[in-house]
């Protein structure tokens, strides 16, 4: 190329070595200059996309221009270029060395400035190319934390590329089981109809997932997919997010000492009720539950008072109309409350979130979280001393190597772990390890700040996952369990207060369907005289509670005590249990058999073996010795004595029993 400029220099001191005539280019001299740029021009446009035999063509043939183009200029500059040389003037020396730098300095910048200005001449052609689609999957409590963050990532790429994004981020909603198993097996058709097509990165909120996933990969023969990296991109405490409005039902608590146990404890006593993810569909709901069921020394609870806690999660859910649903639903169920008193088990970047949204629904926006004025719909995050880190973790899933979508999938994760990454997942209200808390992680949006917040646990291990597990599948078995009522004549017997045994007796009826569940099957039986007449037939808790407080009040006390053919009947109608469901007959009685007709031997006889547990309430003269404690001890039930007025509290721990 230096040739082609000699041919340029200007007149004067040059013509004394060179004549005007040569120094003017010759018009093939020309043209060949012009066919040398137009294969210049050719490999500049295919050189970045040589994927195709048609780019590889253009590459090829704007190659052979530049050659011909060098071979037909290469000899006359050549001869010219001797001739010049061989003078002896300095100054014409000179200014060959600031022309070849001029030169060489115009090549760079052709050589830097091509391929941007091929660039953008497509963008002015063709407009914005098709971006790479990337599908990411996402437990369904943070869908739209991540539709932030790659709207976020997407302008960050465009701003590389003239406005025009290289990456469509596709983030959608995966339960983490259902993310594992469907991975697992190669993300097959079934999976592709409910969910979408195949993710290039999974985020989970605990790093079981991960490794119950690579668990699951290395037990098969497939090659793909594969756990192509992770890395935890940030995290977010596990808090009580308490309605601004009951606040003061939890006693003046310290928002950050007690632990989950002595919190929950508060709550239910000031007639706080508490509701949390569904464990089965969310790792938050999983976390959520352990802290539920932990005691106040980080051991779990036992099956019996399991049972209890859930119910009473159970009955807050009932009594707000809240779902079994992810966070999110939740919270949007929360803030529909004009008063809201129940609490809810959330991820904090949630709690932060609902509130900013609490605040922004109305027309105006209205005060923060902090203020004495704050919205009613506004949670206060209560840190208990044990609580956990809820952690992001990213993970590539590599399906065909080295492919487009492979590439983005972690350009996006190194990105995530830039500044700029850092601060598009603290907008939206988690925390990281690399950026400062944003507006949101603040009091005004109802989060506290400090270093008891750093101090968080990490996510339980595998072990105690699983026994979380266990003990909450146990806890939410059903029961089919049937009541049998004493209304014999002694159960006419006056206590004190002027109540009759049977009206006692019906008052703890009702009380002991507000224990059950709604999942449970309960019945109503009543005995006396010569036979067992059911009351209100096998149904939901909720329909035989209503019939029950139809029909209760009818009821009178007369004739004998048929117990031993109202338990062996009782028995039989209430069919084994399983490990799917718990079976039990409850028996409030005023004193033992005096119908006749079966004797206790045969009794015995007819109750073993039928994984039925028989629990008796001895109300009165009735003891739980002889009939009763034989009974319930073949049955692996108990019997509970009741004295005046303590029916309810006897049938409050015999279902704790029940349960256990």
């Amino acid at each position: 190329m230096v040739g082609l400029w000699v041919h340029g220099f200007p007149r004067g001191k040059v013509s004394s070595t060179l004549s005007t005539d040569e120094h003017k280019p010759e018009r093939s001299q020309l043209g060949w200059v012009a066919l040398m740029m137009l294969g210049e021009i050719l490999m500049a446009l295919s050189a970045n996309s040589l994927t195709s035999l048609r780019a590889w063509l253009q590459f090829i043939g704007g190659a052979v221009l530049v050659a011909a183009g060098g071979s037909q200029l290469r000899a006359p500059v050549l001869s010219k270029l001797r001739r010049w040389v061989s003078g002896r003037s300095r100054r014409l020396w000179t200014r060959m060395v600031a022309w070849t730098a001029g030169v060489a300095a115009a090549a760079a910048v052709v050589w830097i400035g091509t391929p941007p200005a091929v660039a953008y001449g497509r963008f002015l052609i063709y407009g914005c190319e098709h971006p790479i689609e990337l599908r990411v999957a996402t437990p369904p409590d943070d869908v739209e934390l991540y539709r932030e963050v790659a709207d976020a990532y997407e302008r960050h790429t465009a701003e590389e590329s003239l406005g025009c994004p290289t990456t469509h981020v596709a983030v959608y909603p995966v339960a983490p089981e259902r993310a594992v198993k469907g991975l697992g097996v190669g993300w097959t058709a079934d999976y592709v109809r409910e969910y979408g097509p195949h993710p290039d990165v999974l985020i989970t909120t605990a790093p079981s997932d991960l490794a119950r996933l690579r668990q699951t990969l290395a037990d098969t023969d497939r090659r793909h997919p594969v756990v192509d990296g992770d890395r935890e991109i940030g995290w977010s405490p596990l808090v009580l997010g308490v309605p601004v409005g009951a606040v003061d039902r939890l006693g003046g608590i310290d928002p950050n000492a007690a632990t989950w146990h002595d919190l929950l404890r508060a709550a239910e006593a000031g007639g706080l009720g508490v509701v949390r993810p569904y464990p089965t569909t969310t790792g938050i709901g999983l976390l959520a539950t352990d802290a539920l069921l932990s005691t106040a020394d980080r051991g779990l609870l036992p099956a019996a008072q399991a049972r209890v806690r859930e119910r009473w999660v159970g009955r807050s859910a009932d009594r707000d109309g809240f779902p079994l649903a992810p966070g999110p639903l939740l919270l949007q169920t929360h803030r529909a409350r004009d008063k809201p008193s129940t609490a809810l088990i959330v991820a904090e970047q949630a709690l932060v979130r609902s509130n900013a949204l609490t605040r922004t629904d109305a027309r105006v926006t209205l005060p923060n979280c902090a203020s004495a004025e704050a919205p009613p719909g506004c949670l206060i995050a209560y840190y208990p001393s044990d609580t956990f880190r809820v952690r992001h973790t990213f993970a590539a899933i590599g399906w065909n190597g080295d492919s487009p979508a492979a590439r983005a999938a972690r350009a996006f994760g190194d990105w995530l772990g830039t500044p700029q990454g850092q601060a598009a997942l603290n907008d939206t209200g988690l925390r990281t390890n690399d950026a400062e808390a944003g507006e949101l992680l603040s009091r005004h949006y109802g989060a506290l700040t400090g270093p008891h917040v750093a101090a968080m646990r990490d996510e339980p291990d595998a072990a105690r996952e699983a026994a979380v597990r266990a003990l909450h599948d146990n806890a939410q078995r059903p029961g089919r369990v049937l009541l049998a009522l004493d209304t014999s004549e002694r159960m006419g017997t006056p206590e004190a207060g002027g109540r009759t045994r049977l009206s006692a007796a019906s008052g703890g009826v009702m009380a002991a369907l507000d224990l059950l569940g709604p999942d449970d099957v309960v019945g109503l039986w009543t005995y006396s005289g010569d036979g067992v007449r059911p009351l209100v037939p096998f149904g939901p808790r909720d329909a035989v509670a209503e019939a029950a407080d139809e029909r209760l009040p009818d009821l009178s006390a007369a004739g004998t005590t048929p117990l031993h053919r109202a338990v062996a009947e009782g028995v039989a109608a209430v069919g084994p249990g399983d490990e799917r469901r718990i079976g039990a007959l409850v028996v409030l009685a005023g004193g033992d058999d005096t119908a006749g007709g079966m004797t206790a031997a045969q009794l015995l006889d007819a109750v073993r073996g039928q994984d039925v547990r028989v629990f008796v309430i001895a109300m009165g003269e009735a003891a739980c010795a002889s009939t009763f404690a034989a009974l319930t001890r073949a049955t692996d039930g108990a019997c509970l004595h009741a004295g005046p007025g303590s029916v309810d509290r006897a049938l409050t721990d015999l279902f704790r029993q029940l349960w256990g």
